[in-house]
């Protein structure tokens, strides 16, 4: 007499684990990023959520902002965007700001991949572009994380000093008109940083698959290039947009 065991004839499926979102992906679960940024196809799915959420960083800061600068009866600003409306101030910080550093780092990628030659990197242009976009996301999120500061200094300066003029013109001048209009670029030190870690990985990669072969990867070299074009398009790139937006 033998006995059988009822056995599923398919054993179950492994469970679906959910995917990380993307914040997990850019500053906590960075190595399944950088898995992700190196693979096309999967780079090619996270390009549109790069793109999504560097936007959405700028929109933010833009209605903090421009609420600020409606808000301030101080004429600071050689735009003129102290007092104005804030249907006017909100549209034109927004496209100023998304529109110069969408520019100019569609405009500097070729140069990217150069110096990445340069600096002894041999990758794909797609593989520079996407660590591109993906900096700059991260950027985003540290703009974000940094907008409920500036709001509550913004706006308790704006309450405390309504008059134009004295101290207050003084103290707005330095938060609204100097600090409110480079937070984004403030936060962008993030991308770099972003950068040349990743680049570091790759030089890592690179010498032990061809240990003394070719040029060594100089990874901050290539950081420090990137950001110094960026840094010199990006700032003339807004004050120029601003100028014919609002001038």
């Amino acid at each position: 007499m033998s006995t059988t065991t009822d056995l599923p004839l398919h054993p179950p499926a492994a469970p679906v684990l959910p995917e990380p979102s993307l914040v997990d992906l850019l500053l906590r679960d960075r190595d399944q990023a950088d898995r992700a940024c190196a693979d096309p196809a999967a780079a090619a799915r996270l390009l549109p959520r790069f793109i999504g959420l560097s936007a959405l960083g700028i929109g933010a800061w833009s209605v903090v902002h421009g609420l600020l600068l409606s808000l301030s009866t101080q004429q600071l600003n050689p735009v003129g965007l102290f007092g104005a409306p804030i249907t006017v101030t909100i549209p034109a910080l927004f496209l100023a700001y998304e529109g110069a550093l969408t520019g100019a780092q569609v405009a500097g990628l070729p140069t990217f991949s150069f110096y990445g030659l340069m600096a002894g990197f041999r990758t794909h242009a797609w593989r520079i572009a996407t660590e591109s976009l993906r900096a700059r996301a991260t950027a985003a999120l540290v703009l974000m994380g940094l907008l409920p500061v500036y709001l509550a200094v913004g706006l308790g300066l704006v309450l405390l000093f309504p008059e134009p003029g004295g101290v207050g013109a003084a103290w707005q001048a330095l938060v609204l008109g100097i600090g409110g209009f480079t937070l984004p670029f403030v936060a962008g030190l993030a991308a770099p940083a972003s950068l040349l870690r990743v680049f570091r990985k790759l030089a890592h990669e690179a010498e032990d698959s061809r240990p003394g072969q070719g040029r060594r990867p100089m990874p901050l070299l290539l950081a420090m290039a990137w950001s110094a074009v960026f840094s010199v398009m990006a700032p003339v790139g807004v004050f120029r947009i601003l100028a014919v937006l609002v001038g």
